[in-house]
């Protein structure tokens, strides 16, 4: 760990240079032996290149220390398809850094754009995503799964942008054509998260966080577990938080 040779140089230079996997029988009969991670023992041994979109990013390498061992075609194949593994994971890891900020800002401005059309409806995400987050977390959600979960309960009414003041700012109960518009936010919600790059999955949730285990639920009738377990944790904190709110359809 932490030894330096040069990139035209053993196995793993090799592999970089020529981005194919590189056999030899017996380690120890190559020019140059330079990687500490093979050992003095090692004999047959293979390098597979790690190579994202045209990227050589690494090299996987692997030995034997029996003097008779040599790797044969299925092996070959199965290290190069886990190098391809390993380059997918690397890619995809290093997209995410850069794109997740940009999705961070969407949600920000789309969460900006609910509180100034409505403090109260901002406010209860809020809410929600406090109370999500915790019940998340008592789920052992992943890490991923879980960020996801926060950004599906901060944005979950997005769709109420596109409700009519007269409707959203009622002051009284809603009546049957009232409330058959205001069901239609979920869709709307899910149609506007799923036009930003990142956000599809969130679009899901959104979309399903007001199904009922029954099936009794809207937009679509899902019941028990055909609803993402994401939609369940919002459907659950989104209905506590509305009857502690101080709102005409609490």
């Amino acid at each position: 760990i932490g030894s330096r040779f040069g990139a035209d140089e053993g196995m793993v230079g090799t592999a970089l240079t020529s981005r194919r996997p590189f056999l030899v029988d017996d380690y120890h009969d190559l020019p140059y032996v330079g990687e500490p991670e093979v050992g003095d023992a090692a004999r047959a041994a293979l390098a597979a290149p790690v190579v994202w979109r045209e990227n050589a990013l690494g090299v996987l390498l692997v030995a034997s220390t029996d003097p008779v061992r040599r790797f044969r075609r299925r092996e070959i194949e199965l290290v190069s398809e886990l190098a391809d593994i390993a380059a997918a994971a690397l890619g995809h890891s290093g997209i995410a850094e850069r794109v997740e900020p940009a999705i961070h800002a969407q949600v920000e401005a789309l969460a900006a754009a609910l509180d100034m059309r409505d403090r109260r409806t901002a406010q209860h995400s809020e809410d929600v995503v406090s109370l999500a987050r915790r019940v998340g977390e008592l789920l052992d959600l992943e890490p991923a799964a879980l960020l996801e979960l926060e950004y599906a309960a901060r944005l979950h009414d997005v769709g109420k942008l596109r409700v009519p003041d007269a409707v959203l700012h009622k002051p009284g109960p809603l009546n049957d054509e009232e409330f058959e518009l205001i069901k239609q936010h979920p869709v709307w919600g899910a149609e506007t998260l799923a036009s930003i790059a990142g956000l599809e999955v969130v679009a899901t949730i959104v979309r399903f966080h007001h199904e009922r285990w029954d099936g009794r639920g809207y937009p679509d009738g899902l019941d028990a577990e055909r609803i993402p377990l994401a939609s369940r944790i919002i459907t659950v904190c989104d209905a506590w938080g509305a009857m502690l709110a101080d709102r005409p359809y609490r």
